[in-house]
């Protein structure tokens, strides 16, 4: 499972250019512009974390404890659940949030078509 802390519009997601503008639009929405969204990432400690077909709940089970904390949190109560059609696979990438703190910030997952992990959403492992 990948984590980026910074504004992901600043980093490397690895996806396709499209799924990326999609995936950025998304974290931006609630803000109208993404200066607003920015400021508000670096602000409140804002988290997305990728994860792919290669993650498990044992890979989940050895990070340490905080981080398995948050994720677990993250997948158990996400506020949304929002589906981005991907362009390379025909299937959907999932992006969910869970707000974190008063201040609103909070922990995203980006699930990769065929992520065994997307059966945890709302139940946690």
């Amino acid at each position: 499972m990948k984590m980026i802390t910074d504004w992901p519009g600043d980093v490397d997601l690895s996806l396709a250019e499209d799924e990326k503008d999609k995936v950025i639009s998304l974290l931006i929405e609630p803000f109208g512009n993404e200066t607003e969204a920015k400021t508000f990432w670096q602000s409140y400690g804002n988290s997305l974390f990728i994860a792919s077909t290669n993650d498990t709940v044992n890979t989940l089970l050895s990070l340490p404890e905080q981080l398995k904390e948050q994720i677990n949190h993250s997948l158990t109560y996400p506020e949304f659940v929002e589906k981005v059609p991907s362009s390379s696979s025909g299937q959907s990438l999932i992006l969910t949030l869970s707000i974190m703190n008063d201040e609103g910030g909070g922990n995203y997952i980006l699930f990769l078509p065929e992520c065994p992990l997307i059966e945890l959403i709302n139940k946690g492992f």
